[in-house]
Parts: structure tokens; sequence; C-alpha cells
């Protein structure tokens, strides 16, 4: 719990899709007036399969089992079923009670649509009441659980009603349209044309029943067609598509009551089933019946399309913009000048140190305790990135726990790397906000890992930039980067009528401790005398090596060259004393320029020599 607020965390993927989208905003509506929030925990792609890596699961390492009281997990959505098995793993070691959709786990509360029997109320419908004998089925993939189960109805209801089965009258679309097309253009090209295609889902169906029509082939007059699933989509084809729909309404019902069954600690049926409604339409010649279609569904699926269009402009703007912002600071004005529905972008604070090549980034726990808030919808403007506690969740968490509106997380990414997260803390239930989640967050990660991928190049470049000026040994510049720095020193005094101070120091032993203790000792002894020489310069003092064994720092301003001559020869005999194989010995003189002087470096370096 959180304060007086119980925690329902629901796992699962797209749920800006129309069968989630009714799940979520449904179960809210039935657990918040009983003090329970929603924390969803969302995948933007569940096209990941179980021996493929999905960064995106890092999402569910934020869920909080200290603080959570029931755990939904929407199985089907979640194709990797090693993020399942995580999950399940940790909510068993946290005592927090589990509610699987559609899928079976022991030990948990398991509610499912009765696929099967609604596939076969589909296929009695085609074959017993149109009386169709000659029947062909298009499943989804071979060795898919879901294909095979109703491939398995199939042949039982075509054997019960004195049909002969065999394996001519099944193909496979892979539950998508390509293959589909093909599936149908091969049952054309055959000549055996049957009276009905059943597919194994939705969207099979309607590319079953576009190839028939292209050629030529009348549905339902000629070939009945039928689908499952019960998508939007099929309302909006020519001819509509008779299909079995799986309300989600009724399923978030009754997930709603197991969930306070299982807060209250009652005893849970182990399996409740759910049967999908079957819909009946155009493309099977039946008025239609038990759609779920409403007059706002063109118009908002209309308004979805034409949103997400701009949406994408507008955002893809945004990722070139913030990409090539100079600093921090400036990728965060470019997020508030968006109008974002309510939003925190919260990032690992490695993320923003230009040191770091993403690639290399290994956080074992995905997301760190000290983090950085880049952007808050709610926050005053303008606004600026702050340190953010991970264990806070959310910028004024308790504000948005009073609205009873879900919170919706997602991870973001980069180059296999993450980044940090996302909150969505809508007040209301937007179609519209909801398919925005997964434009905004793939505009974010790409944004922001680009943003970082180019700071890192940036500090590539100037460290770069700054080995080629440096002597590697001494840490002091080298001829051609001091020269560069001097020139700026040198105007800035002559502007100023200021007074130049050279400080010089030869290393009087060098080619002795070379040759008689090592060339290594050598080089510790001149990196340590130059250490001794800047240590005692003011710290606006620059210096240079001259050479093997000499160097000097210049300075501007008014300065006891005197005290800093002692401080440089104490500094050596320190190091003198730590160091029982040798002494280095040193010479050390300075000089005073006015602005009125010649201050050219040659000139500044002879005269220090010779002072």
């Amino acid at each position: 719990m959180i304060g007086n607020y119980k925690v329902v965390a629901v796992c699962t993927a797209r749920v800006h899709d129309t069968s989630c989208y009714d799940f979520v905003t449904r179960l809210n509506e039935g657990l918040k007036d009983d003090n329970y929030r929603l924390f969803i925990y969302n995948l933007c792609n569940d096209y990941i399969e179980a021996d493929e890596k999905n960064v995106e699961a890092a999402v569910f390492d934020l869920i909080d089992y200290k603080k959570t009281d029931v755990i939904v997990l929407m199985d089907e959505k979640l194709r990797n079923k090693d993020n399942a098995a995580v999950i399940l793993a940790k909510a068993k070691e946290n005592n927090v009670p589990v509610v699987v959709i559609n899928g079976e786990y022991e030990g948990c509360v398991n509610l499912k649509f009765d696929y099967s029997q609604g596939f076969e109320n589909v296929c009695r419908h085609v074959i017993e009441a149109h009386g169709k004998k000659k029947v062909h089925f298009i499943g989804g993939m071979p060795n898919n659980s879901f294909s095979e189960e109703r491939k398995n109805v199939f042949k039982k209801v075509v054997e019960e009603n004195g049909i002969t089965f065999d394996e001519s009258m099944t193909s496979y679309g892979y539950f998508e349209s390509e293959h589909t097309a093909r599936a149908t253009e091969e049952i054309i090209k055959s000549g055996n044309i049957p009276e009905a295609i059943i597919c194994a889902n939705d969207v099979m169906a309607i590319k079953a029943t576009a190839v028939l029509l292209k050629n030529g082939i009348k549905v339902p007059e000629q070939v009945l067609v039928t689908g499952f699933d019960g998508i939007e989509e099929i309302k909006f084809v020519t001819p509509k598509i008779t299909s079995c729909f799986c309300n989600y309404d009724v399923m978030a019902d009754e997930t709603a009551e197991a969930v306070k069954k299982c807060f209250s600690k009652e005893v849970v049926e182990n399996e409740i089933m759910v049967e999908p409604e079957l819909i009946l339409s155009e493309s099977c010649g039946c008025e239609e019946k038990g759609s779920k279609s409403d007059d706002s569904s063109i118009s908002k699926m209309s308004n979805n399309f034409i949103t997400a269009q701009d949406d994408n402009r507008i955002l893809f703007g945004v990722v070139e913009e913030l990409q090539n912002s100079p600093s921090i600071q400036a990728a965060v004005e470019v997020l508030d000048k968006q109008d974002y529905p309510g939003i925190s972008v919260i990032i690992n604070k490695t993320v923003v140190d230009d040191s770091v090549l993403l690639l290399t980034v290994n956080i074992p726990e995905k997301y760190e305790d000290d983090m950085v808030l880049l952007y808050d919808t709610d926050a005053n403007k303008p606004f600026t990135a702050t340190d953010f506690k991970r264990e806070d969740v959310i910028p004024n968490l308790d504000k948005h726990l009073e609205t009873g509106y879900p919170l919706i997380f997602n991870e973001l990414d980069f180059m296999g790397v993450t980044l940090g997260y996302t909150c969505f803390y809508f007040a209301d239930y937007s179609m519209v906000k909801y398919a925005k989640i997964s434009l905004i967050v793939t505009a974010l990660r790409n944004a922001i890992g680009g943003f970082a991928n180019v700071q890192y190049q940036h500090f590539i470049t100037k460290e770069m930039g700054e080995l080629h000026k440096v002597d590697s040994q001494t840490g002091l510049y080298n001829r051609s980067g001091f020269n560069m720095e001097y020139r700026a020193l040198a105007s800035k005094v002559q502007r100023d009528s200021n007074t130049l101070n050279a400080i010089y120091v030869s290393f009087d032993n060098y080619n002795e401790i070379n040759h008689s203790f090592s060339f290594a000792a050598g080089d510790d002894a001149v990196s340590s005398i130059a250490d001794a020489l800047m240590d005692a310069c003011p710290d606006e003092a620059f210096g240079v090596r001259l050479g093997g064994h000499e160097m000097i720092a210049v300075v501007d301003g008014e300065l006891d060259l005197e005290s800093i001559k002692s401080e440089v020869q104490r500094n050596v005999d320190k190091y003198n004393a730590e160091i029982a194989e040798y002494d280095a010995k040193i010479t050390v003189k300075a000089i005073k320029k006015s602005a009125t002087d010649d201050i050219e470096i040659e000139t500044i370096v002879k005269e220090a020599i010779n002072e």
C-alpha cells in the first residue's frame, strides 16, 4: 500500500490497443472507489518471442513488491514468458497474490477467455447453421499453441458433422496479412475452392476476404468467411466480418472481483472462464448481431489516425532538435516547449554524464537509486532538470493517486541500454492520449539516447583536442597548446594594463637520475616537479614543458614571486623526502613584466631563463 491506497500492478503490452485499453479502463472503474490504484507497467512492443532479448522488459523492474498488494499479469500480451516467470517469482518471494489474464500458472488466480469454446461456436455456426460441408481452415503458424488449439477444434467439429478431415483442408496465414494473402491465392489456384474459409483471427479473415473479392469470388454468396477476436476493424470493411468477440469489459469485471478477494484473503477459484460472444455479420450472410460497435467507433478511429499523423511529424522534429541540444538544460527546454499530456520523464544520472559512452553502460538493476527528473508536465515553467530519488516513483505522487486514474509506466532505452522511464498520468480515459503513448515513448528513446551519444562525441572531441595540447607526462601544456593559451593571456594583460608573472623551473639533475636509476624514475621526478610548480601558483596559472627538464608557469596579477619560488622548493623538498633513492635538484627563477613591456612569449622565456 501507499498511504491509504491499495496498489494493483498491471503487467501488459500495448496498452493503447483497443482490447487492453478497454480492460484497464474498466478495471480501474471497478476498483478505484474502493481505494485501489492501478500502476500499469507497459511494453510498447509485444512482438518479442521467448528467445529474444527485450530491453523494454526492464519496466517490470520498477514494480515495488513491498508496496504492491496484487499483481494482474496479462499473460497473453507478454509473449516472452521469461518476463512472466520473473514477475511470478518475485511476487511469490514477497507474498503478493497474482491474478493471471489468459494464462495458467500454479498458485495464481487464472482468468481465461474460453477460446476453444468460442472458436467451436464459430465453426458450428458455419457448418451446422449454414450447412457448409466443404470448409477450409487458415490457422496462425505451425506449432503455435493458439493456432493448434483452433485447428483441433475445427477438426473436431468437422468430424462430428460427418466430414472427413485431411490436412489439405488447412493452411497457415501466420496471424498476419501477407502470408494470408499467399495462402488464399494458393487455395484459388488449386481450383478446389471451399464453400467457407474459417480463419484463426480477424486480420487473416479480412485479408482472405479481400483476396477472394479481388479474384472475382463473391463473399458470402460463393464463399463464407469468418474470423476470431472481434477487433474494431471487422466493422469497417466490406463485407463486415463474422467473428467472436472477447469481451474485455466482462473480463475486467471478473478481474476486479478477484483482486478484491485476493486482497481480503478470501477463497478464489483457481480458474475462471469467460466465454467469447459470437458476432454474426455480413461475411457469413447473417444479419449483424452481437457486435460491440457503436456510432462513435468510426469517428474515434479516424481521429486517432489523423492525430497519429500529426504527432509523428511533431515528434520527429522534437527528436532532431533534442539530439542536437548543446547541453542537458537545452534538451530540457526542447521538451518544455511541447504540449505533452501528463508525463514525467526520469532518467539515470549516467545518461547525462557526457564522459560515458552509452554502449558501455551496465546498470545491473537497470534503474539507479539517484536519478534525474528530466521533465514533468505539471511542474512550474520554465522547467529545470533536478535530482530525483527512484523510490519516490514520480513527482507529486500523492496528488496523482487522489485523481483515481491509472499511472502508466514505460521503460526508455536506446541501443540496448536502459535510459530511465516515463510515467503517464492522464486525468481521464482519453483514447487519443493512450494512442500517443507509444509515439511519445519511441520519440523520447531516440531523442534522449541520441542526445547522450552526441554529448559523448563532443566530450571525446574535446578530450582529444586537450590531449593534443598537453604534455602526457606532466599534464602541463606542450608548446603548441601553451602558445594558444598565452596569446589570450597576453591580450588580457595589455587590455587591462595588468602585470604578467612567469615562474621558471629547471630540473638540474634530470639526466643523472635517468642514467643512475631509470628513465621511469626521471619521468616520475619530472611529473612531481611540474606538480610542485603548479601547486605553488594561483589556480588560474597555466604552465608549459619547454623541453625534457625545463618548465615555466605564467599568470597575471600582483603576486609575491619570492614566496612562490620558496613554495616550489618546499614542494620539491617534500617529494625528495618521500623518495629515498635520489634527490631531485631544481633551480627556480621568476620575472614580472608590465603591460607596456615586450611580452612576446620568446622574450618571456629567454628573460626567465637568464634572470
